[in-house]
């Protein structure tokens, strides 16, 4: 979430992708759903996706973000 009230998305992405939380950066898949594409790219997130979802897009995005990630 973008626009959480301590820590945003945003924010929270750059902690996560800079090692501040742990080993995860290199294996979590960051998808963002709401907010500035643009800044949710320039981030570190791994893509952006909006409402209303299609299933069959949903599957190949996620599936090309797993992918990715091993």
């Amino acid at each position: 979430d973008c626009q959480m009230p301590e820590m945003d998305g945003y924010q929270a992405t750059v902690a996560i992708r800079q090692g501040q939380m742990g080993d995860i950066a290199k294996s979590t898949s960051i998808i963002a759903m709401k907010g500035d594409e643009g800044k949710c790219l320039a981030s570190g997130m791994d893509g952006y996706m909006s409402k209303p979802l299609e299933p069959e897009t949903l599957k190949n995005k996620l599936v090309k973000w797993l992918i990715h990630k091993r």
